[in-house]
This record gives C-alpha cells, sequence and structure tokens, in this order.
C-alpha cells in the first residue's frame, strides 16, 4: 500500500470515529426508559371523588376517611411520592408507595379537623410524584398529577340546661316558674329560637317503652328564649314557666330539655333531674300557697271566731 493510501485511510477513520461517539451520546439517555413509540413515557394519575364530611361535635372524633385511587398507567413499575396540603385542616397518609405498571392501588388519607372548627367547605390537595421507574430516577422531569378534593365542616349545635333547682314545689296555682342557664356550644354564628319540654322521666325509669312529655297535665307558659349564637361557647339565662290545672297527688321525676324551635322532640333528656312536689303547707317555689294552706287558714279563723264568740258570751254571762 502506498503512502498516500495509507493517508487516505487513517483520514477515513478520524471522520468515522466521532459519528460513532455523538450516535453514542445521542441514544445513551434514551436506553434509560424503553423506547417512547414502544410503550409510552412513566405517568401517573390520582381521583379521590367522594364527598367529604366531619362532625364536630364534643363527643366526635372529628375526622374522615378520604379514599383515593392511584393508577400507573404506563408499563413502567414506579416509585410514586405523595405531598398534601391543607390550610385548615390536618392531612395525613402515605408518603410513598411501590405500585407496578398497568395497575391501580387505593390509598387512605386521613383529614382531622379541630374542635368546634368553623363550618363551610374546605379544599384540600393531594400531589402524586413519579420518583423512579424501573429503579431510575425520573428528575428533573418526574411525572406528576394533582387531585384537588373538598372536605365539609356540618354545622354543629348543642344546648343544655345548667343551674335549676332540684326540687320545685307547687301550690294551688299549678304553676311552675324557675331561672335556667342556657349553654351552647356551636360552629356557626346564628340567630335561633328555642322551646322547653318537659320530661316524666320517673315513667321512663319503670321501662316504659314510650317517653312521656309534659306529665301531670302541666303545659308550657315559658316566655320566647331566643339567642344570637357564636362559634364556640355561648351562656344565657332563660326563664321556664310550666302551668297544670290538675292538682298534683304525687311527685314527679321530671327533666327539662332545651332545642331549636325547628327540631324534633329529643326522646331522651340530657339534663339533670329534678322533683316537681305538691306543695301542701307554706309557700311554694313559685310563692303560691300550698294546697292545704287555705284550708288551714280556714279552720284558723272558723276556731278563732268560736273561740271569741265563747268567750263573749262569758263574759256576757
Amino acid at each position: 500500500m502506498c503512502i498516500r493510501d495509507r493517508y487516505n485511510s487513517h483520514n477515513s477513520m478520524h471522520k468515522i470515529v466521532p459519528l460513532i461517539i455523538a450516535a453514542l451520546v445521542v441514544t445513551t439517555p434514551l436506553s434509560i426508559f424503553p423506547s417512547v413509540d414502544a410503550q409510552g413515557p412513566p405517568d401517573i394519575s390520582i381521583d379521590c371523588g367522594q364527598e367529604n364530611h366531619i362532625n364536630v361535635s364534643m363527643d366526635s372524633l372529628r375526622a374522615v376517611v378520604i379514599y383515593c385511587w392511584v393508577e400507573n398507567p404506563s408499563s413502567f413499575n414506579e416509585d410514586v411520592d405523595f405531598l398534601y396540603e391543607s390550610e385548615f385542616l390536618s392531612l395525613t397518609g402515605l408518603s410513598s408507595m411501590y405500585i407496578s405498571a398497568g395497575t391501580t392501588r387505593l390509598i387512605e388519607i386521613v383529614a382531622r379537623a379541630s374542635q368546634l372548627q368553623d363550618a363551610g367547605e374546605f379544599s384540600n390537595t393531594i400531589t402524586a410524584i413519579v420518583r423512579e421507574a424501573n429503579g431510575a430516577p425520573t428528575w428533573p422531569v418526574s411525572p406528576t398529577d394533582t387531585e384537588e378534593f373538598t372536605v365539609t365542616i356540618d354545622d354543629y349545635i348543642e344546648c343544655n340546661l345548667y343551674d335549676y333547682p332540684e326540687s320545685v314545689g307547687v301550690g294551688v296555682d299549678g304553676d311552675i316558674d324557675m331561672p335556667v342557664t342556657v349553654t351552647c356550644f356551636s360552629n356557626v354564628e346564628v340567630s335561633l329560637d328555642f322551646v322547653f319540654t318537659l320530661h316524666d322521666v320517673g315513667a321512663v325509669a319503670t321501662l316504659n317503652p314510650a317517653p312521656i312529655y309534659w306529665p301531670g297535665g302541666f303545659e308550657d307558659k315559658s316566655p320566647d328564649c331566643s339567642l344570637d349564637l357564636v362559634s364556640g361557647l355561648t351562656e344565657f339565662q332563660c326563664s321556664f314557666q310550666a302551668h297544670t290545672s290538675t292538682p298534683l297527688i304525687s311527685s314527679i321525676d321530671a327533666c327539662v330539655s332545651i332545642i331549636v324551635s325547628s327540631y324534633e322532640t329529643p326522646e331522651i333528656c340530657p339534663n339533670k333531674i329534678f322533683i316537681i312536689q305538691p306543695k301542701l303547707i307554706g309557700f311554694s317555689s313559685t310563692g303560691a300557697l300550698g294546697y292545704l294552706t287555705p284550708v288551714i287558714i280556714f279552720l284558723a279563723i272558723v276556731v278563732s271566731v268560736f273561740f271569741m264568740r265563747r268567750r263573749f258570751q262569758d263574759s256576757v254571762d
């Protein structure tokens, strides 16, 4: 071979080598994942479709479990991270999971509210991020999907009575009149009208299956009891008044409940028991005379008149 042929051959090799290196550089990043045309890039999808409500009453868990479906529609086995975001609720759930190619998995998110948290609808988000596909990092082009879901904090109002006497005496007027303290816990600001109900607790205690309201012929005579509730604790004073035209023969174990005027009457009274008892002598708690007091006064007058007349006759004789 002549020197010229050797030179041309050497020169050709110098041209071919850079082309081979360039081809390797171009194809090397694509070798991490199989051909896009063959099976598509890594992907992820998340859906949390159901309605979610939280009850924030005093004895509730104040939480709800939210179910979300995580789908891997690609042909890659993926390691997925989850990020949670909420301004008003506490969200807890899986931080990461492994999901095989072409499968769907269910995850749970626990949303928790604070006690007596204001009622309303609150938006929250969960973001799924594909960290690895087939064991290879996907950064900086990691596939992601963000799902927004709403949690509704339900209205809550609970009112009870405090600071009323343990017993009430009812005289000939048949009236009950006692001040009560109404305490309300609420997560809404609203104006409400309240009504009272008198329960016969003694009858319920004897396993009577049906509740008995307004025993002894009593009827509600209470003045209006209205209140502007604020979120949190509200206390106010009202007066429970009732009247019966039926003379009481025996005492009644009773309980007074208070409810919003549009609500159904509760079957069980949540407040303390007090005794309604007939007042035979003296004044009742309402200021009325006891049942026997007028008779005693009348007899006292008759006896006094009798002795006065007899003394007068003796003085004349």
